[in-house]
């Protein structure tokens, strides 16, 4: 068990409620706690160990249990709250191979949300005063864990199966997000991208910026790209409600509150909501032809170049799908009319709306060099059977990513 340097040893906030009698702080036990569950998760030698681990913590009776503990704690004493919403991130995250989750996790969800209004509330008072008190490093940490939690809520719970019917399924969806991200959750993330992206905070004298933003700017970085995943996935989910109320939060923000907002970010909200789209009608498309249940978990613009198409030509601009099957080259469409009904825009010709160029299997994948000779460069490795028929060559995808 370590904290960072400075921490008091003594008093509310210390180690030692009172020395004298021996006595610990309960936040500090549970802090402790907290970080060998989360090193049996995260860093365990056996995945036996962190499988057994992940199936304790996804237990109603435990979680109750364990949010009890935390809730009888103070927010900011030793991060327990951090670590508390790290842990579960962790727990809860679908692995990989995963195309559905299971309708049980609802509860969990369930649990943790009503949890994190015990947090939001305060971190919603603190951020309305954002403007002219900046956070510090603890609140700092606790909103980036918060934000990183509510991502990955938002991206799961469209993928909990409630229904094999694609419009029960659909309207499930935005019912549990409407239970999981209420107003005040909603302002809250707001309010964090809006510290991010407002042009400064506090007063003209002292050292804030000299000496935090170095420590803080990888911090806000995450929080925001957080939040906004969270109200993009807010926005396509949940149009009429929720959606309303993320848009409605950012104009009162710009309006009564004077908080200058970059056209950037409402860009990249709206473009995120729009790739959302995208991503649902190739994940139906996708799904419809292999008969399977395919989940994308990674979709991103890129340009492409490969030396059996592109030898003699510049990178082309496409779209690259990495699914838990298989790996996508698609064309970018420049816009789709039904995105409900996949077979709609999707033709195998080139005139089509969408159409996979490309598809390759993990199996044939020999190695991805990342980094050269810039750090938005990926070259991905694959074996290409030989014209002669005696062996494999290996061919390389040279992928430039936007952003």
């Amino acid at each position: 068990m370590y904290t960072q340097g400075g921490s008091p040893m003594y008093g509310a906030d210390g180690l030692w409620l009172n020395l004298f009698r021996g006595f610990l702080n309960v936040a500090w036990i549970i802090a402790a706690f907290l970080r060998c569950l989360y090193a049996c998760v995260q860093g365990a030698t056996s995945s036996a160990v962190v499988n057994e681990t992940v199936a304790v913590l996804r237990r109603v009776s435990f979680l109750r249990k364990l949010i009890s503990l935390v809730e009888a704690c103070p927010v900011m004493t030793c991060h327990i709250a951090a670590k508390f919403f790290r842990l579960m991130n962790r727990v809860l995250r679908m692995q990989p191979h995963q195309s559905a989750e299971s309708m049980d996790l609802v509860v969990n969800y369930a649990l943790i949300a009503d949890f994190s209004v015990y947090v939001t509330h305060p971190l919603l008072f603190v951020l309305k005063h954002s403007a002219s008190r900046p956070l510090n490093h603890e609140e700092q940490i606790l909103c980036g864990e918060v934000a990183s939690f509510y991502a990955m809520l938002a991206r799961q719970t469209s993928y909990v199966k409630y229904s094999s019917d694609y419009q029960v399924q659909k309207w499930a969806t935005e019912i549990a997000l409407e239970k999981f991200f209420t107003t005040a959750t909603l302002r809250t993330l707001v309010g964090m991208l809006l510290f991010d992206i407002q042009i400064d905070a506090g007063t003209a004298h002292g050292s804030y910026i000299s000496h935090l933003f170095a420590d803080l700017a990888p911090m806000r970085e995450r929080m925001r790209i957080e939040c906004l995943t969270v109200l993009s996935e807010v926005v396509q989910r949940c149009p009429s409600r929720l959606g309303y109320e993320a848009l409605e939060a950012l104009q009162v923000a710009r309006v009564f509150n004077h908080h200058p907002i970059r056209n950037s970010i409402q860009y990249e909200l709206l473009d995120d909501a729009n790739t959302g789209h995208f991503r649902s009608t190739l994940e139906l498309l996708l799904s419809e032809h292999s008969q399977r249940a395919e989940r994308i978990l990674q979709l991103a613009v890129i340009h492409w170049w490969t030396p059996t198409s592109h030898l003699d030509t510049t990178p082309v601009r496409q779209i690259v799908a990495v699914s838990n099957y298989a790996f996508y080259i698609v064309d970018k469409p420049d816009g789709l009319r039904d995105p409900s009904t996949p077979e709609v825009e999707y033709h195998h010709q080139k005139s089509g709306r969408i159409r996979i160029v490309q598809k390759k299997r993990y199996k044939n994948m020999t190695r991805v060099v990342k980094g050269f000779p810039s750090h938005d460069w990926l070259a991905v490795g694959w074996k290409e059977p030989r014209s002669s028929g005696d062996g494999f060559d290996e061919m390389f995808d040279v992928i430039i990513c936007d952003k």
